[in-house]
């Protein structure tokens, strides 16, 4: 599972880590330099206490060795004289780290004539230092961390505060034809260009909401009265008993198109006043009776197909949605179907909160399923504009429904839509 970490809290790390890596290379540094300072140093101290116990030996063998500070002489003048074990086994050089007696110690081994002479230097004073430097190191790294998680913080909200000031004010506003001018609640030169860059694109933005609500409230007006007046000139055509049935065939046909293009035209500018109607009061739809409406116009279309329509309503039911868009999404699913049934059958099937139509067609490429909602794509076998089951998916989603697609190539396919949630009380 990917965790997603705060702003604050990377921000923190980052300079928490800076400090760690700054306090280990602090430690690694002087750990290196009192190591060199053991080497070079005590090495050149126990070259130096080798020579002189060696000048002693040479100018009086017969008298005792004199240790200085720290320092141990060992001299044997045969293999028989005793010796602390350790020392026994030494060759002539110098070796670090030889335990004598419990403690630490540099040791030298020179020969003369014979004899061995040895100097010890006692390392545990450097120890100590060392494991002193440790314990500081330690010491300052943590209070370093303690005060600079403390610093982070306070860094933090003095440079995200005015950050958090523009998200504020952004998320309080809303579209509209006079954008709010955010440049001018900040003095901050980066968060001044930030809040200017933004006022200008929300300008940019209420002048497009204008533009398009100015197209919406056009298209109403000029769309819907030439279709007002079409279907009134058709239903006096259908009205006129002079017209043979030819004629008759012909105005049913202008009066379904004229229909279908209002339906169409209304869900079109419901969606595209989306913002508006999700605030407005909507009246609960009878499902079932729209269902009825756009089954009995679809028939009509089929009058000399070979495809045929079946409707099943098992549970009569109402949804609080427009009808016009209810309207429009049952249409496009039908004619999906019937399109793509050839000489089949399109069955469709209404049951409690849920909405069922299939077809016996060609079916649907496993390919193409996940596509078919896209807005202008065409599977290898339409003959539409890949526009349809778009607007589909578009009025689903402004409904809070639920479009599923099931197909296997060869066997048709089937749409559900599932609208549980919406469903108003049912119809007695």
């Amino acid at each position: 599972m990917k965790i997603r970490d705060s702003l604050r809290s990377r921000f923190v790390a980052a300079i928490l880590l800076v400090v760690v890596l700054l306090s280990a290379s602090f430690y690694l540094a002087v750990s290196h330099f009192i190591e060199y300072l053991e080497q070079e140093l005590i090495g050149e101290r126990l070259q130096q206490e080798l020579l002189v116990f060696a000048d002693e030996y040479r100018h009086a063998a017969d008298e005792a060795s004199r240790p200085s500070a720290n320092t141990r002489r060992y001299l044997a003048r045969s293999a028989q004289d005793p010796l602390p074990a350790p020392l026994a086994t030494l060759s002539p050089g110098t070796h670090d780290d030889i335990r004598i007696d419990g403690q630490t110690y540099h040791v030298g081994r020179q020969d003369i004539d014979g004899a061995r002479l040895f100097v010890a230097i006692d390392m545990d004073p450097v120890e100590r230092l060392e494991h002193r430097l440790f314990v500081l190191t330690v010491t300052c790294s943590l209070l370093g961390l303690a005060l600079s998680w403390l610093l982070a913080r306070m860094l933090y909200g003095l440079v995200i505060r005015p950050v958090e000031q523009l998200a504020g004010l952004v998320a309080v506003s809303e579209p509209s034809s006079s954008p709010p001018q955010l440049a001018s609640h900040f003095d901050h030169r980066e968060m001044g260009i930030i809040a200017s860059a933004f006022d200008r694109y929300a300008a940019r933005a209420a002048q497009f909401i204008e533009r398009e609500r100015a197209f919406t409230e056009d298209a109403s007006h000029e769309i819907r009265t030439p279709l007002t007046a079409i279907l009134g000139a058709a239903q006096l055509l259908a009205a006129d008993k002079q017209l043979d049935e030819r004629a008759q065939r012909r105005v049913q046909r202008i009066r379904r198109a004229s229909l279908q293009m209002r339906q169409t035209v209304d869900a079109l500018l419901s969606l595209a006043r989306g913002e508006q109607a999700d605030g407005a009061e909507v009246e609960d739809c009878a499902l079932d009776q729209v269902l009825t409406e756009v089954c009995q116009l679809r028939r009509e279309t089929l009058v000399d197909s070979p495809v045929s329509l079946d409707l099943a309503i098992e549970a009569p039911q109402r949804v609080r949605a427009p009808a016009a868009l209810v309207s429009s999404l049952i249409d496009n699913l039908i004619a999906n179907a019937i399109a793509h049934a050839a000489q089949g059958r399109v069955q469709v099937r209404l049951q409690h909160g849920l909405l069922s139509v299939e077809d016996t067609g060609s079916g649907i490429a496993a390919e193409d399923l996940p596509r078919i909602f896209e807005h202008g794509y065409r599977g290898p076998s339409s003959r539409g504009f890949g526009l349809g089951l778009s607007l589909v998916a578009r009025i689903a989603q402004r409904l809070g429904w639920r479009v599923a697609v099931s197909s296997r190539a060869g066997a048709g396919a089937r749409f559900e839509v599932c609208f549980e949630a919406a469903t108003g009380r049912s119809s007695p």
